[in-house]
């Protein structure tokens, strides 16, 4: 089973994320995810219009720490629909992400799953994690057994789902809802996650999943930022506190 993740998105500096992982417990079965946002512009060295989130290309692999406990991730927007330009721009994302670089979400609407396949049969050491934001949900008629349907058409390619209808946004999630998905996915033998208006005192829908899925992974993003979209590491390491809380809670 893959090993389940507290995920920081938004990570634009190696201290941000040497700083993030001295918060994490010894003893926990939990590693933390350092997510770093990247769009298509981002990739081919544009500036993003939101800098304070979508680091430079060139720093990116320096953002990365390598520690047992981190769980690298970029964390890559595209509306490609084209396989082979897909395929092309994950392979520049490993380039720019370095040899630290453990895995690539993909922040998009159900990408070719070819694509997918042959990148994980180029890379079968990098994870790939599949957001189900609300375009995907929605795409599938709000029906949790045909995305369980669309999400085996990868064929093992896939480490992690993210239920994720916020897709950044900062907008909690139905926790009956996210159930539904949860357990349609279940079989599928992939590990699983949630993220949605998550952070500081905001992790009460987590806990009631976790009572039924304690191996749960969570991330968060909008909660944990200050006025001027950075990371605030100060709400960051509160989260990480009860969020780390919470998983040893669940595994007892």
């Amino acid at each position: 089973m893959k090993k389940p993740y507290i995920g920081v998105s938004g990570v634009t500096r190696r201290e941000e994320a040497d700083y993030l992982l001295q918060r994490v417990p010894s003893g926990t079965d939990y590693i933390l995810q350092l997510g770093v946002q990247m769009s298509g512009g981002t990739l081919r060295g544009e500036l993003n219009n939101y800098p304070n989130q979508f680091p430079v290309r060139e720093i990116v692999s320096d953002i990365f720490p390598a520690h047992s406990r981190a769980f690298n991730v970029i964390h890559y927007h595209s509306g490609s629909r084209n396989p082979e330009k897909l395929l092309a721009d994950l392979e520049e994302v490993v380039e720019v992400g370095g040899n630290r670089l453990h895995g690539i979400q993909l922040n998009m609407v159900w990408p070719s799953p070819e694509a997918v396949f042959m990148f994980k049969r180029r890379h079968p050491c990098r994870q790939i994690i599949l957001q189900l934001n609300r375009e995907a949900i929605e795409l599938v008629s709000n029906s949790p057994a045909r995305a369980a349907m669309l999400v085996a058409r990868y064929e093992n390619t896939l480490d992690y789902v993210l239920f994720d209808p916020s897709a950044g946004t900062g907008l909690g999630f139905d926790p009956e809802e996210a159930r539904g998905y949860l357990n349609a996915l279940r079989p599928l033998d992939i590990g699983l996650g949630v993220a949605g208006g998550l952070g500081q005192g905001a992790l009460g829908n987590v806990a009631l999943l976790m009572k039924e899925s304690p191996a749960l992974s969570m991330d968060a993003q909008k909660r944990l930022q200050d006025g001027a979209g950075r990371l605030s590491l100060s709400k960051s390491v509160l989260y990480l506190g009860e969020a780390f809380a919470l998983s040893e809670q669940a595994s007892l």
